[in-house]
């Protein structure tokens, strides 16, 4: 049996007869797919303490995009947000209201796989600790030919600062309200009070105390001292 071999146009001609049949179209040259690439997140949230979280959006095309906008939820307010916009090809504008910061393009989103069409560079503040969630959605009038990737989200456990430790300060000498202001400056507390026989200079006065200064504690740690009464009359 002889075979008899076909070029390709001869091969689609057949086909495109066939009914039912349907040869793979390109993609739109109207549609723009959205692409939010993973959170960027080199530092951890500390209460009151401002962390940095870096969003990158790019536009595969193949079309460009005039109007991109990229909205962070949080799942809870922030204390304050900062951004830098204008680390991308599209520079983006900015707002923030409560647990929504909403950034717009100011200039075309052209295609490119191998750069963001934009890149927004966020400092959050966070006043109370748990987890926060950011949600970040990119959108613009374009038909986007896969939805699924305009979507992303991070969540950062923002964890309290840690406790002040007290660190034992320097009583002998002090009168016995110095001594307590000392000690609330240095994070900690006064202990028992006893007093005992000292040198006329020194009554009234701390004369010793335990633990001694230099030690560093526990926050709220308790210091003893002894106050003394001057000498035997």
């Amino acid at each position: 049996m002889r075979i008899r071999w076909m070029t390709a146009t001869a091969v689609a001609s057949i086909l495109a007869g066939v009914a039912g049949f349907a040869a793979p179209t390109s993609e739109a040259p109207d549609t723009a797919d959205l692409f939010v690439e993973p959170i960027v997140a080199d530092s951890q949230g500390t209460v009151r303490q401002p962390f940095r979280r870096v969003i990158n959006v790019l536009n595969l095309g193949p079309a460009a995009v005039d109007d991109l906008s990229t909205t962070v939820t949080f799942s809870r307010a922030p204390s304050f947000v900062s951004f830098d916009r204008d680390t991308g090809n599209a520079q983006m504008a900015c707002k923030w209201s409560g647990t929504t910061v909403t950034c717009h393009a100011t200039q075309s989103a052209s295609p490119d796989t191998q750069g963001a069409a934009s890149s927004i560079q966020f400092l959050i503040v966070m006043s109370t600790a748990g987890a926060v969630t950011m949600t970040v959605t990119a959108s613009s009038s374009r038909v986007d030919p896969d939805l699924e990737n305009n979507t992303r989200k991070d969540v950062t456990t923002v964890t309290a600062p840690p406790a002040a430790r007290c660190r034992v300060p320097k009583l002998i000498g002090k009168t016995l309200p110095r001594a307590r202001r000392a000690l609330a400056t240095a994070h900690c507390r006064l202990g028992g009070v006893g007093h005992r026989l000292s040198s006329t200079p020194l009554r009234g006065r701390v004369v010793a105390q335990r633990p001694k200064a230099g030690l560093r504690l526990k926050a709220g740690a308790r210091v003893s001292v002894v106050i003394g009464r001057g000498p035997r009359r």
